[in-house]
């Protein structure tokens, strides 16, 4: 499971969502701290003639780019040419998966600070992860780990997940409390940590594991009890009408 980046004057089409998912693309409707770390910070790279920042492709989960015109870059292998469109994916070789652990977390509550971090050729995302709030888990560097993704949809991911240390785990998804709800072997997590500006973790035993994220928003189940609750109040309101009605109509004895 993988994100693309479709760069420069690609970016906005959003033909490239089609069977991928792709962090370019234009909606209306953005979450702001998406559009901080992707839109505002992507092209902030410390080389100028390829300014992309690494650092938001790997939290992102990004492991392919496409661009208009042949570059060379440490960061990037040459896949696939589309000479008719101009088009040549790459493969971005500091890819990281969509869980992964980490053994150092850095706290750094302010917003324009966690963003100069990652701006930073001296932040690795795959070894240190941006939270800001302090942990309340003890966690360790893990000399041994690694996660599988067993199951997806929309709505839902499973990592099967292996720590020798309590470890944190880092998943890239959106940090958004009032939908995503996590467990950890059918146990649901207390506390989920806003990470790296725009992602987010949870504190992993050591052991083997199996991780859910479920996207269960608050406001939609909330709706659905509220309209059941309203569908009933009008079937009674219908009964006692054809009640009354009926009483009404019947014939008195004597």
């Amino acid at each position: 499971m993988f994100r693309i980046f479709p760069a420069g004057k690609l970016f906005g089409d959003n033909r490239w969502a089609y069977y991928h998912q792709s962090i370019g693309g234009y909606t209306p409707i953005k979450m702001y701290v998406i559009e901080e770390l992707v839109e505002k910070n992507i092209y902030k790279g410390p080389d100028k003639n390829l300014p992309i920042n690494w650092n938001v492709l790997k939290i992102l989960n990004v492991k392919y780019v496409v661009l208009q015109g042949r570059v060379q870059s440490p960061y990037l292998s040459l896949v696939n040419t589309n000479a008719a469109q101009n088009w040549l994916t790459y493969r971005f070789n500091g890819f990281l998966p969509r869980a992964f652990f980490v053994g150092e977390a850095k706290i750094v509550k302010n917003e324009f600070d966690r963003l100069k971090l990652i701006n930073s050729a001296n932040f690795d995302p795959a070894k240190t992860a941006i939270i800001e709030e302090e942990i309340r888990a003890g966690m360790e560097q893990p000399d041994s780990a690694w996660t599988r993704l067993t199951a997806f949809n929309p709505n839902l991911r499973e990592f099967e997940v292996y720590t020798d240390k309590p470890a944190l785990l880092v998943l890239s998804e959106v940090y958004y409390p009032p939908g995503w709800k996590i467990e950890i072997d059918g146990k649901p997590v207390k506390k989920i940590y806003k990470t790296d500006h725009a992602i987010q973790s949870v504190v992993v035993p050591q052991g083997r594991h199996t991780v859910v994220m479920r996207f269960e928003p608050d406001s939609y189940y909330s709706n659905i009890r509220l309209a059941w609750v309203s569908v009933g109040i009008i079937y009674l309101i219908i009964g006692s009408v054809f009640f009354q009605m009926f009483r009404s109509g019947k014939p008195q004895a004597g």
